[in-house]
């Protein structure tokens, strides 16, 4: 499974595109935000192991999609005519 979404930060009630390419039949999508854990608490070697985030959920929406394989993308390329991102506001 690849994704990715686009822009990485948004303001509240700007849209975000989410492009998804697996070979699974269907997939999960849960929507997290990434958000600084307290600097109390935080240790040198947790910044060193990348663990200096915390995970929240976003929304307690769950998204349930068939799966599709799509051409490879980057946040950089456009995507093919046709080929509607998955959006979430």
């Amino acid at each position: 499974m690849q994704g990715f979404c686009g822009p990485l930060s948004a303001a509240p009630r700007e849209d975000i595109d989410f492009h998804v390419s697996t070979e699974s039949a269907k997939y999960s999508v849960t929507f997290v935000r990434f958000a600084n854990k307290d600097p109390n608490v935080v240790t040198a070697a947790d910044i060193c192991n990348s663990n200096e985030l915390a995970e929240l959920l976003a929304t307690d929406v769950v998204l349930h999609l068939d799966g599709a394989s799509q051409p490879l993308h980057t946040p950089d390329t456009p995507i093919s005519p046709g080929e509607a991102p998955a959006t979430r506001t």
